[in-house]
């Protein structure tokens, strides 16, 4: 009998102590952690382009007054204007609940369309999904993947045709075509806190580290502007007081592409052949089918900083972009020694107008140079350039 008093009184005990456990309020804390949170993005606005297709400054009243020869060759079809009003538009979805340790995991889909005013035929939807989850020391892994489906870059040379038999190719005997392609790209980054800011030493700092891949594939017959490879990203990120940040960055990518043959022309002197077989060495523009190689490595060096002055945000920017082509190709006299330099200049202002909204302007100005004259062997590949470009546009995030 009193055996069995004292085990109901253990069961009563035990029982009581797992309702009040239920009923505390860390238990009702942790609970509450695993709930799941959903959250969205959504740009709108307008951009203006002053130089779509990276034109040089020369070239850029063609399209809108081509020559007769241009008309025949079809250089310029489709390539509307040089300049351009583009509306723009993206939309992002995350959502977030416990990942690993219990800590924030998050997974973001998004969708962009761009709708060009007046080439229509550069008008574009791009997808992209990014994976990210929070770790220990304010640290982070993500995973980010981005795909084009399809991009109308601009016309280039696909063949030519002697119609008088001169073995000299006129601008008019000349045959373009446009061409497009699609783009994949991926990249791993795994971001580490350096320095934890705190009252008495104001510095924060983090670093970031990323390696992924990029693909790109040309519709026929431009498959030889085909590249893929592996890249590289390394951004340090300097908070030395509240509201103030500078990101110093360093992007590498090694593109392979592949060795084929392509149609370009050629002056027969400089060789000292009979490239297009007519029984002579002394042809301007030969028409002739030699392989190309438009393997590169990029290195990219940016450097940015964001003031925060509360209810506006302001980002400057610099970016220098060197590109050198390792081709070996005896004929290929587009890539083969080709070094280019980019230079690009960035501001953006952010204001928020009210809780869930802010406008958003910015400004940016590029120049390329290379290190040759331009448009070797007549293929219609990108020249020394400048280009301005200039957004205004909302960012709702309810």
């Amino acid at each position: 009998m009193r055996a069995h008093l004292v085990v109901s009184t253990l069961l009563l005990s035990l029982s009581a102590t797992a309702l009040a456990a239920q009923r505390s309020p860390d238990s009702v804390r942790v609970r509450s952690t695993r709930t799941r949170k959903l959250s969205s993005r959504v740009d709108g606005g307008v951009d203006y382009d002053d130089n779509v297709f990276l034109l040089p400054d020369a070239k850029k009243g063609d399209l809108q007054a081509p020559s007769a020869s241009e008309l025949i060759s079809q250089r310029y079809a489709l390539m509307e204007s040089p300049t351009d009003v583009i509306a723009t538009l993206r939309a992002a979805v995350s959502l977030q609940g416990d990942g690993l340790g219990g800590r924030d995991l998050s997974i973001t889909p998004a969708v962009g369309y761009e709708s060009y005013a007046q080439n229509a035929e550069r008008r574009n939807v791009s997808l992209s999904l990014a994976l990210a989850q929070d770790l220990r020391r304010d640290g982070r892994i993500r995973l980010r993947a981005g795909f084009l489906p399809t991009y109308y870059a601009r016309n280039y040379l696909s063949d030519a045709v002697d119609v008088n038999a001169n073995g000299s190719i006129t601008s008019a005997e000349r045959r373009y075509a446009r061409g497009d392609y699609s783009e994949l790209g991926v990249e791993l980054d795994y971001r580490y806190r350096l320095l934890r800011a705190r009252r008495s030493r104001p510095l924060g700092a983090f670093l970031d580290i990323g390696v992924g891949y990029a693909s790109r594939r040309h519709d026929a017959p431009f498959t030889a502007r085909d590249f893929t490879g592996p890249t590289a990203a390394l951004r340090l990120e300097l908070s030395p007081r509240r509201g103030l940040d500078f990101e110093t960055s360093y992007e590498a990518a090694f593109l392979d592409s592949p060795i084929r043959s392509q149609v370009i022309l050629l002056d027969e002197p400089a060789f000292g052949e009979d490239l297009n077989g007519n029984g002579n060495a002394t042809d301007l523009n030969a028409r002739t089918v030699q392989t190309v190689d438009r393997s590169r490595a990029e290195h990219v060096i940016g450097q940015a900083m964001r003031v925060d002055l509360g209810r506006t945000d302001v980002e400057l920017s610099v970016r220098y972009r060197l590109r050198n082509f390792t081709s070996s190709q005896p004929y290929d006299v587009a890539n083969n020694g080709r070094r280019d330099r980019r230079l690009q200049l960035g501001a953006e202002l952010s204001r928020r107008l009210v809780k869930d909204l802010r406008l958003v302007t910015g400004v940016r100005y590029g120049s390329q140079r290379l290190n040759r004259r331009t448009d070797l062997g007549a293929e219609g590949a990108v020249d020394d350039y400048t280009q301005l470009q200039a957004q205004i546009g909302l960012r709702y995030t309810p």
